[in-house]
């Protein structure tokens, strides 16, 4: 090949275009153009993750919003129309009968016996004579009438002991039980013909009647004891002095008044009203003395009941407050402070209470007498209603002062639909 020929050849590298620097610049950048397009995704998706815990936050609230208005509760706070009245005078308190002018009518509250105890130290000596005592039955098998026996008839026991009846009685006579005669037959209380432990017995006693020997009742006439007569001694016995048995008397007395007064307000209606000068007490002494004979210690048992006269606190109230206050006039009050006043009845332990007697009785004191508000009606008229009716509703209680409403939750704007979720709340301080 010439020469010539092969300078014309050229090589792949001569023929293909060089890349200058403006490409190679172009080249870079274009690499970096992907790089930028994830991060714009990357702020787009979290802007996307934003809004949506936004939305989730704001439904949240409007499901609170929403649910919290079904359980809307209302408290009312009530002012009532309060005055101040200065008692002193006297009224009348009848019972079973319908009130006159100025009378208040009560009732009468029984508590049953109840029952305190002391130990007491026998200190003392005394000789002591007691009688056996205890309980019979008298058979009359003799005839069909009756038989009278009087006090101190004399029972014979088989062994010779002699009893006594402690009061006079009467046997009746025979009867006939399903085409059957039977002996008529009365239970009575004995007593041993002589002091002494020798008239006690541990098993029942078979008696005749001597006073009946000699004659054809003898034998139809037959008694026998209820138990083993016992109580009779003879000797030195400890003993309780004088001066301890009336301090322990004094004392359980006045326990028993505290108790019954205690119990008898636990159990009347919360509309009356009990005062303390109301009550009368009976206390009976039940200790067994004789059977604590010879011992040290005594355990002395008193007994005591409450009766009282219990008022309705609203009658009263009318009563006793009267016309004299002109800014309640017409209204139905309370004396909310009854149990500070004083409260006196003359000679309250001659007044038979169970009889159905009247008594006059004086009440004095400041007293504070407060309007009646209605609370259940009130709740009713609420119920249900919208805000803006407060007012309007507040105009059909004239023994209202003044209302405050507070709703939970706080943006409600309705009374709940039931009355029962309606607190009514008394602001008495004034």
């Amino acid at each position: 090949m010439s020469p010539e020929i092969r300078s014309k050849k050229r090589s792949l590298r001569e023929v293909l275009p060089k890349k200058d620097a403006a490409d190679k610049k172009l080249t870079s950048s274009d690499k970096r153009l992907p790089r930028q397009s994830t991060k714009k995704r990357q702020r787009n998706k979290g802007r996307f993750r934003l809004g949506y815990l936004v939305l989730i936050i704001v439904l949240v609230l409007v499901l609170v919003f929403v649910v919290s208005s079904w359980w809307v509760r209302a408290t009312v706070i009530v002012t009532p129309k309060q005055a101040d009245l200065i008692l002193s005078g006297d009224f009348v308190a009848v019972n079973g009968a319908d009130p006159g002018s100025g009378e208040v009518t009560y009732e009468v509250v029984t508590l049953p016996a109840t029952e305190a105890s002391q130990t007491l130290n026998a200190s003392g000596e005394e000789e002591l004579s007691e009688k056996a005592s205890g309980e019979a039955i008298i058979s009359n098998n003799y005839s069909k009438s009756d038989q009278r026996l009087v006090v101190n008839t004399r029972l014979e026991a088989s062994d010779g002991r002699i009893y006594r009846l402690t009061k006079a009685t009467t046997v009746p006579g025979q009867k006939v039980v399903d085409d059957e005669e039977q002996p008529g037959e009365v239970r009575v209380a004995i007593v041993a013909d002589s002091p002494g432990e020798s008239f006690n017995s541990a098993d029942d006693l078979q008696f005749t009647i001597p006073g009946f020997k000699d004659g054809p009742r003898y034998s139809k006439f037959s008694a026998r004891s209820v138990g083993g007569p016992s109580g009779g001694f003879v000797g030195t016995v400890k003993v309780v002095s004088e001066s301890d048995k009336e301090v322990a008397r004094q004392t359980l007395e006045g326990e028993l008044r505290t108790r019954l007064l205690e119990a008898a307000r636990a159990q009347i209606p919360a509309d009356f009203v009990l005062f303390d000068k109301g009550t009368t007490f009976s206390f009976e002494d039940k200790t067994d003395w004789v059977s604590d004979s010879g011992g040290e210690t005594v355990n002395m048992v008193i007994v005591g009941q409450l009766r009282g006269a219990i008022f309705e606190l609203l009658d009263l109230s009318r009563v006793v407050v009267g016309d004299q206050l002109p800014s309640l006039q017409g209204l139905e009050v309370s004396i909310r402070n009854l149990d500070k006043l004083d409260f006196d009845i003359d000679d309250v332990a001659s007044i038979d209470l169970e009889a159905g007697s009247s008594f006059t009785f004086s009440l004095a004191g400041e007293a504070k007498v407060m309007a009646q508000v209605g609370e259940a009606a009130l709740k009713q008229q609420l119920a249900g209603e919208k805000k803006i009716v407060i007012e309007e509703v507040l105009g059909r209680f004239p023994g209202i002062e003044k209302l405050e409403v507070v709703f939970r939750p706080p943006w409600a704007h309705r009374f709940p639909a039931t009355a029962v979720d309606i607190v009514v709340s008394l602001d008495d301080s004034n």
